[in-house]
C-alpha cells in the first residue's frame, strides 16, 4: 500500500458518500504540453454542489494535474481508493480555483471532492483533470507521491520528485509560471485588471474573471470575426446576463468553430478595438450604454461609445474598488454624473432648453412623443429645478423604457469602443 503525507484534520469519506460518485472519463488531449489526456465535468445548474464528488482511474507513475472552479473560492480534496485524503490546495490567492499536481503512486481509483462553492446565480462551475503519462518510466515505487497543494504551482514540493522537469514548459498555450493548462483567472492573485487572459485558441476554453475589471485578449482577431451571446441553461436569456458569454470564433480557417465561455470578464480586447460585456444597468458599459442610447437614440459609434465607457470607468472603479455590488443609490449619482458630463460636453456653449430636452428624451426613449399631461409634468420639473437635467436624463437612461430597445441587439454583439477615444 502506498504512503502518503497524513491530512488528519480532513475527514475521510464515507461509504454513501462514494457510491454516489460521478465518474470522470479521460480522452486523447494533445493541445497542451506536457499534457496527454483530459476529463472535464462541467454543471451551470444550483445543484452542482450536491453533485461535486468524482472519481477517476489512475495510473501508477502518471502525474495528474487537478483544477476545480467555480464563482468563489472551492475547497477540493484528493482522496484515495480507501476514501482517505491525500492532497488538497491550501494556496487560495485566485479567489476562483483550486489546483492539485499529484503523481500516482499506485493503479487505481482516486476521488476529488470538487468543492465547488455556488453564488446566488447559477454560475457554471468545472472539474478538470490531466494526465500525462511521460513520467511513468521513470516513477520508482516507494518515493514520495509527488502531490502538490499548488503553493508555487510548479509540481515540486522542494523534495525529490520525478515530474520536476515535466512539469515546465514554454508553449504559450501554458501558464508561464508552471507549464500548467492556461485555465484563466487571476494567477497571480492580486486582483485588477487580468491582461494576461489570452483567448481564441484552436479549440474553446474557459475563462474566470476575479472580482474587478478583467479583460480577455484575441490577438489576431477583430472584433467583427466573432459572435457573442450570453451564456445561460438555454442560451441566450431574456435579461442581459452581464459578464456570463459564449464567443464563437474561427481558428485559422478550420473546418469548424470553437467557442470561449467567460465568466465575470467585463472586456473582450480585439485588434480593431474593445467590447464591454459588462453590460446590466449597475455596471459601468452598461451605464454609458444606456445614457447614450437615450441621448442619441440608438447604439452609437466605437468612437462616441469610448468617450463614455471610458469615463464611465473612471468614475465607476474609482469611487468603488471593487466595481461589483453598488447600491442603487451610488449608481444613481454614478449615472448623473456621467450624464452632466455629456451636457457639458456636448452643449457646451449653448444651454438645453429643458422643452427641447424631455422631447428628446421621449423620442429616444419610447419611439413616441409624451402625452401633453406627462410632457408638461416633466419639463415642470426641471423648470421648479426640483430635478436637474442630468438627473432626468439618468432617469430616462435606466428606464425599461429604454434598456429594453437595445438588449436584443447587444446580446450579439457586446457594446464596441475604442480605447483611445478620450474626453480632453
Amino acid at each position: 500500500m502506498a504512503e502518503y503525507n497524513s491530512l488528519n484534520d480532513v475527514p475521510d469519506l464515507d461509504v454513501s458518500q462514494i457510491d454516489g460518485v460521478i465518474g470522470l472519463e479521460f480522452t486523447d488531449y494533445q493541445i497542451i504540453e506536457p499534457w496527454d489526456k483530459r476529463a472535464v465535468n462541467s454543471q451551470d445548474v444550483s445543484s452542482a454542489v450536491d453533485n461535486d464528488l468524482f472519481s477517476f482511474t489512475a495510473t501508477q507513475g502518471a502525474t495528474y494535474f487537478l483544477n476545480s472552479r467555480s464563482p468563489d473560492e472551492p475547497e477540493m480534496i484528493l482522496y484515495d481508493a480507501s476514501g482517505n485524503p491525500v492532497a488538497i490546495d491550501e494556496d487560495d490567492t485566485d479567489g476562483v480555483s483550486d489546483k492539485i499536481t499529484f503523481q500516482a503512486p499506485e493503479t487505481g481509483t482516486y476521488y476529488i471532492d470538487a468543492g465547488w462553492v455556488q453564488t446566488t446565480d447559477d454560475r457554471v462551475v468545472n472539474m478538470i483533470v490531466y494526465e500525462d503519462v511521460d513520467t511513468i518510466d521513470s516513477y520508482q515505487p516507494g518515493t514520495d507521491s509527488g502531490s502538490d497543494s499548488d503553493n508555487d504551482d510548479t509540481g515540486n514540493d522542494g523534495g525529490d520528485d520525478t515530474q520536476q522537469d515535466d512539469s515546465t514548459d514554454d508553449s504559450s498555450d501554458s501558464d508561464s509560471k508552471s507549464g500548467l493548462p492556461d485555465l484563466g483567472g487571476d494567477d497571480d492573485g492580486t486582483g485588477g485588471e487580468v491582461s494576461e487572459l489570452s483567448g481564441g485558441k484552436v479549440f474553446g476554453q474557459y475563462y474566470f474573471g476575479t472580482e474587478e475589471l478583467d479583460t480577455i485578449k484575441y490577438d489576431g482577431y477583430s472584433s467583427s470575426e466573432v459572435s457573442f451571446a450570453p451564456n445561460g441553461p438555454n442560451g441566450p436569456v431574456d435579461d442581459l446576463v452581464s459578464e456570463d458569454w459564449a464567443i464563437t470564433y474561427n481558428y485559422g480557417g478550420l473546418s469548424f468553430d470553437s467557442v470561449d465561455k467567460v465568466f465575470d470578464i467585463e472586456r473582450v480586447e480585439f485588434d480593431d478595438n474593445i467590447v464591454a460585456l459588462d453590460l446590466d444597468v449597475m455596471d459601468s458599459a452598461g451605464a454609458a450604454l444606456a445614457l447614450t442610447h437615450a441621448t442619441f437614440g440608438g447604439v452609437v459609434g466605437v468612437e462616441d461609445a469610448g468617450l463614455w465607457v471610458n469615463y464611465s470607468d473612471s468614475l465607476y472603479y474609482e469611487n468603488n474598488a471593487s466595481g461589483i455590488d453598488m447600491d442603487n443609490q451610488a449608481i444613481n449619482s454614478h449615472y448623473v454624473a456621467v450624464a452632466q458630463k455629456m451636457l457639458d460636453y456636448y452643449a457646451s456653449d449653448s444651454s438645453v432648453e429643458n422643452d427641447d430636452l424631455v422631447s428628446l428624451l421621449a423620442a429616444n426613449v419610447t419611439n413616441s412623443t409624451l402625452e401633453q399631461q406627462a410632457y408638461d409634468h416633466y419639463v415642470s420639473l426641471l423648470n421648479n429645478e426640483d430635478y436637474s437635467q442630468a438627473e432626468i436624463i439618468a432617469f430616462a437612461a435606466m428606464s425599461e423604457a429604454n434598456t429594453s430597445q437595445y438588449d436584443t441587439q447587444v446580446q450579439m454583439t457586446g457594446f464596441a469602443y475604442d480605447p483611445e477615444s478620450l474626453i480632453g
